[in-house]
């Protein structure tokens, strides 16, 4: 390729954009030159639409105008009958859930709520999993499913972290010390031993030999703090895996049953409500499904789904270690346990008082 046209590529790349503002309504206008017809007319809106939003030549709200003045140019619709879909009732209530969502997430609210249940919750991986299911089915009811998920998996890494690195400091150091122990066993001499090293000893220059064997003697300071410098780049604990993928699916998981509970929760169910609203119209009979009535029927469906999914996560991705984990709590486990839970009392304090 020579210069000359590596110079028109690199120029027509910096146009792009508005190249393909004004190239592709010119491009796809044989649909309706050769159609006419109020399909066809329909049919280039809609593709002149997914042009712009894929390449983002507009921006996407601009673009999900296009509609308000072309239907009316096109004699598709009226400018009235357009209008009123962008500012219908449901839409006003995606609207509201939008600005609810933005206010929990500028104050923190969220923060708070799954904190507070994180500590009510204790540390134990099957109580943690079950408390951010919990803070997330809760959100989920009135936000949607994917601003909850993208505010609690922070959260919940954050809290993972914390268990890996207690966890793994902990092992290796207690291993390390158990290798200590057994070397001063083996190295401590009997009182035979003794007489003999002692004797030895005066007749050694220097006591040479008595140093020598306390050089060679590790001491447990050293071995400490060479397991507080183990590198967690090791190969991970596959136990420890399984958890991070069994958290990180809970928070999906429910989510998604949280958005069941409420008309609010996600958007299929606004716009079976909008549906059902139009049928109803026709007949001129009053639409049975409210938000009350909605609750009534969602959320008993929605903690059943929420229960079985944490269930069937334990047996998937814990399996039975938290039990054994709670039989058999020694003083590594104690220990974790209080350094998580430090955690989450540190995290809480420093979201300060709620006024």
């Amino acid at each position: 390729m020579t210069v000359k046209s590596r110079t028109v590529l690199r120029h027509l790349w910096a146009w792009r954009t508005v190249l393909i503002l004004l190239l592709t309504p010119i491009i796809i206008s044989p649909i309706i030159i050769v159609l006419n017809s109020s399909e066809s007319k329909c049919a280039y809106v809609v593709v002149l639409m997914a042009v712009y939003w894929i390449t983002e030549a507009l921006p996407v709200g601009v673009t999900a105008l296009i509609p308000v003045f072309l239907f009316p140019l096109f004699n598709i619709v009226t400018s009235s009958e357009i209008a009123a879909t962008y500012m219908n009732d449901v839409n006003m209530v995606f609207i509201g859930g939008l600005m609810m969502a933005i206010a929990i997430e500028y104050w923190e609210l969220h923060r708070r709520v799954a904190i507070k249940i994180l500590l009510m919750a204790g540390s134990e991986p099957r109580w943690l999993m079950l408390g951010m299911m919990l803070a997330t089915w809760f959100l989920s009811m009135w936000i949607s499913n994917t601003a909850t998920t993208a505010m609690m998996i922070p959260i919940a890494e954050a809290i993972l972290v914390q268990l890996k690195g207690t966890s793994t400091r902990l092992g290796k150091r207690l291993e390390k010390v158990g290798e200590v122990n057994a070397l001063e066993m083996k190295v401590s001499p009997s009182k035979e031993d003794k007489e003999e090293q002692s004797e030895t000893a005066v007749v050694a220059e220097n006591g040479k030999v008595g140093n020598n064997a306390q050089e060679k003697q590790p001491t447990r300071e050293k071995v400490e703090g060479e397991a507080d410098s183990y590198s967690e780049t090791e190969d991970e604990d596959p136990h420890f895996k399984q958890l991070c993928k069994g958290m990180s699916l809970s928070i999906c998981y429910a989510a998604n049953s949280g958005g069941i509970a409420t008309l609010t929760g996600t958007g299929p169910n606004l716009a079976l409500k909008a549906h059902a609203d139009q049928i109803y119209a026709k007949y001129q009979v009053k639409n049975p499904v409210t938000f009350g009535a909605w609750m009534a029927f969602g959320i008993p469906l929605s903690v059943v789904i929420l229960i079985v999914c944490w269930c069937w996560l334990q047996i998937a991705f814990l399996r039975c270690r938290g039990a054994c984990r709670c039989c058999l709590r020694g003083k590594q486990e104690t220990h974790r346990s209080e350094r998580i839970k430090n955690v989450i009392r540190d995290e809480y304090t420093k979201l300060g008082p709620m006024v």
